[in-house]
């Protein structure tokens, strides 16, 4: 009677390490997949901040005078010395 009992406890024992090492598994991929979802969500995130942000491009303001791109006097302009 007393090794019955004592083989009870053993698998009693045995039965409760490996439900611990299978939630401690189930909590490794419980935290992996939070940080998954996380990560997917905050992409998401950027992507929508991005595609509503257009850029501002400056206009340029006043006059632009062609007659100053125009060469003096129809000579070349000099090589760089």
């Amino acid at each position: 009677e007393l090794r019955c009992r004592e083989e009870e406890l053993k698998r009693a024992a045995l039965e409760q390490k490996s439900h611990e090492e299978f939630l401690r598994q189930r909590e490794q991929q419980l935290a992996q997949w939070e940080q998954d979802v996380f990560e997917r969500e905050l992409s998401l995130l950027i992507l929508h901040l991005n595609q509503n942000q257009k850029p501002n491009v400056k206009k340029r303001k006043g006059t632009f005078k062609k007659h100053k791109l125009k060469v003096k006097n129809g000579e070349k302009i000099s090589m760089p010395q």
